[in-house]
């Protein structure tokens, strides 16, 4: 049994919303917390579903914390972590058992910087530079028996976070759009595996209700991610080039479009629901397919 049958999600920080978005003023600091809940169920193959079954259902919670200062008003640095609760796969055997595994995930250092700020017309244009570290360079043990990577909390590499955010506004309208491009690549681990590289495409549309301090947003999201690679014999520049036994059933084309109610409590709380819906994928080969997520979303300005 290929081990990547069970894929539903890449070990790492889940990120998502707006958040962390661009850049803070000079001396700014934003705390930001959240909470994710995965659900996935049923297997699909390419664009269709397939009848093979031997995980029946897993889920996710994760708990995170972002931490943002303006070191001046066009670089801001950040810190992600994060905590999985539980990284849950439910097996379709008899008698039926879980694998649970929990704990620190990867923490994530980034550079933000502002290339171009337009006031009149607005517009920003912001590139961040990361890196990844993980809280542990081995696989997670419970009971005396190594988890499967499925359900591994980290992904026990080291790997690059390289980012994009445009920003137009749209006053007379009360909209403001983003676009976000996060690509993230990781070192083989220990083990010489190597998680596929990955693209995520966000789109925002954000209108202020009104006079309200409340804030709907749609976000279309596409994410892509290459092959995973095990046996790996050669690894280039954090892993961007690797020779090895690449894995067939990984990675793939996702799309999601992800609703979003945002509250502002006296112009320095914000609140933030959001749900995920695939509404497209291309899986290589047969895996797990995600059913959905709800994140919910706590951020400060000090």
């Amino acid at each position: 049994m290929n081990e990547s049958y069970g894929q539903c999600c890449s070990a790492g920080n889940p990120v998502g919303g707006t958040t962390n978005i661009g850049i803070l003023d000079s001396g700014t600091v934003r705390v930001t917390t959240f909470y994710r809940n995965s659900y996935s169920e049923g297997y699909w193959e390419g664009k269709r579903k397939s009848n093979f079954n031997f995980v029946k259902n897993a889920n996710f919670n994760f708990a995170g914390l972002v931490l943002s200062y303006g070191l001046t008003n066009k670089l801001t640095v950040d810190t992600e972590f994060g905590y999985y609760l539980n990284k849950s796969q439910t097996y379709d055997v008899s008698p039926e058992f879980t694998n649970n595994g929990y704990g620190l995930s990867n923490a994530i250092f980034s550079l933000k910087a502002n290339i171009i700020t337009k006031i009149e017309k607005p517009f920003e244009w912001t590139v961040g530079l990361g890196v990844i570290i993980p809280f542990t360079k081995e696989n997670q043990i419970v009971d005396n028996i190594e988890l499967p990577r499925d359900v591994q909390p980290s992904t026990t590499s080291y790997g690059i976070v390289i980012q994009s955010f445009l920003y137009k506004g749209i006053p007379k309208n009360n909209v403001k759009l983003f676009l976000t491009n996060r690509f993230k690549s990781n070192t083989p681990d220990v083990k010489k595996f190597k998680y596929g590289n990955s693209l995520i495409n966000s789109l925002f549309i954000t209108k202020q209700i009104k006079t309200t301090k409340w804030t709907a947003i749609m976000q279309l999201r596409h994410e892509y991610r290459s092959k995973d690679v095990k046996n790996v014999i050669e690894s280039k520049f954090l892993g961007l080039v690797t020779s090895g036994s690449v894995v067939d059933f990984s990675g793939g084309n996702l799309v999601f479009l992800a609703p979003q109610i945002n509250y502002n409590i006296a112009q320095t709380w914000n609140i933030s629901l959001l749900a995920d819906f695939p509404v497209f994928r291309y899986y290589n080969g047969i895996q797990l397919g995600n059913k959905y997520s709800f994140a919910l979303y706590l951020s400060r300005d000090y």
